[in-house]
């Protein structure tokens, strides 16, 4: 197909997912679990199917890293992708902190939450950075997953900014003095990393134990 014809299609199919919500389940490896997702997140969402290419990476961690009991940190939440097959893993004694900027996202997040009550899951809509303050949040013109703080250089396939938001910003520091200790922190911020494990402005690694 010629690229820009593709490119065309891709576009209408943007603007056809935004903020729109459909409900999935998880593969039964995970409980078939219920979780909420957006196409305005990533096109793939589109698909009845959550067993696709894309996921079995995010899944593979899941089952290899995370064990029964587990209190689990998801930096940058999106749509639950990976916190909802983590926390079923960890199971009814474990917990999941969901970390979420984008409000749009966090109304997905709190659907699957909702329907998901049996398990501890926190949904904390704010971002993470080196600070405790504000910052401006970008919404990605292309797909939501590709949203960044604007300090950050965000992804090349981010396609724009949508519009931005002002959001309040925690580091890492301030949650441990909240949240239960993790012993897995994923963290997928689109090239905020750095602050996000920093301190202050200190370059001081963030201590967790």
């Amino acid at each position: 197909m010629d690229k820009r014809i593709f490119g065309m299609i891709r576009k209408i199919g943007e603007l056809l997912s935004r903020n729109l919500i459909l409900k999935r389940k998880l593969p039964k490896q995970f409980g078939s679990l219920p979780i909420f997702v957006s196409p305005d997140a990533s096109l793939r969402y589109w698909k009845l199917n959550m067993s696709h290419r894309h996921n079995h990476e995010i899944y593979k961690v899941v089952k290899d890293l995370i064990n029964e009991g587990n209190v689990i940190w998801d930096i940058g939440g999106s749509v639950g992708i990976f916190a909802f097959p983590a926390i079923y893993k960890a199971g009814k004694n474990g917990y999941c902190l969901i970390v979420e900027a984008d409000t749009f996202m966090q109304s997905v997040l709190k659907k699957s939450i909702d329907s998901n009550l049996d398990y501890k899951i926190k949904l904390l809509p704010v971002a993470i950075s080196e600070n405790v303050g504000f910052a401006e949040f970008n919404i990605a013109e292309a797909s939501r997953s590709m949203n960044f703080l604007s300090f950050s250089s965000g992804s090349s396939q981010s396609g724009g900014i949508r519009t931005s938001i002002t959001v309040p910003t925690f580091n890492l520091d301030f949650l441990l003095t909240i949240f239960p200790h993790p012993n897995f922190v994923k963290i997928d911020v689109e090239g905020a990393e750095i602050s996000v494990l920093q301190n202050d402005g200190r370059n001081t690694p963030i201590n967790f134990y």
